[in-house]
């Protein structure tokens, strides 16, 4: 049954005013909860557990699970099991062919890190364009297999390529290549990869290339397999 609500429901002789007028519901079934404190609750049915709507928080998620959906123009979060799904906050991030084009030539740093234009700079510029906690920590290497919100660890193998916007690790940790790459590491930001080509694209900063005076600024770069890439923090959130 499909059923539109033009600002609200009435039950029991009751308006429940909803902030979005011509919120779409998708329901076999619905009911007031309960009011409490001034505020309602709106619980909807579809296929499994109930699930609670908060007056004034209109939450939205895409699974099977919701029956009540709003415009979401970021997607929604997905919350702890009887926890309502929410609205994913919107940041105005830049594509990342716009962020390319932001940040090409320019010496880049972020505030909080030292020194100044490294590759790790760019990289944490990328991670708060997405509007992502900064949660990495220490050099490149050591970003090597940290869990943090928005990425997934995946360790380089047969078959395996990162993708537009993942987090690549360099290094010499445990390896016989040798790119020039020092202890410390390097990450650079996935442009394109293919799993049937020797090459791919990462947008660097401080490979070493191009010296301008004060750094080895952002740019594209051309890498190969036989480079030392540890593997990559994969993003786990759409592109903008």
């Amino acid at each position: 049954m499909l059923e539109w609500l033009y600002g609200g429901a009435r039950r029991h002789g009751r308006q429940l005013q909803l902030e979005r007028p011509g919120l779409l519901v998708l329901r076999r079934q619905w009911r007031l909860l309960r009011e409490r404190s001034g505020h309602l609750r709106l619980a909807a049915r579809l296929h499994g557990p109930w699930c609670r709507l908060e007056y004034r928080h209109i939450f939205a998620c895409n699974g099977g699970s919701w029956s009540v959906q709003t415009q979401c123009s970021n997607g929604c979060t997905v919350e702890p099991a009887g926890t309502p799904d929410q609205c994913t906050a919107s940041c105005n991030a830049l594509s990342l062919s716009a962020f390319i084009a932001k940040f090409t030539g320019v010496c880049t740093g972020y505030p909080g890190w030292s020194p100044s234009n490294q590759c790790t700079d760019l990289a944490l510029q990328w991670v708060a364009n997405l509007c992502l906690p900064v949660q990495l920590s220490g050099n490149a290497v050591n970003w090597a297999g940290e869990r943090v919100q928005g990425f997934t660890w995946v360790q380089n193998g047969p078959g395996l390529v990162p993708s537009p916007g993942d987090l690549v690790i360099f290094g010499p940790v445990g390896m016989t290549c040798n790119d020039g790459v020092g202890s410390n590491g390097h990450v650079d930001i996935c442009v394109s990869a293919s799993a049937q080509s020797y090459q791919w694209q990462g947008f660097d900063q401080n490979w070493e290339t191009d010296w301008n005076g004060a750094c080895y600024p952002p740019q594209l770069v051309g890498h190969n397999w036989g480079e030392c890439v540890i593997g990559w923090q994969h993003l786990t959130i759409p592109l903008p």
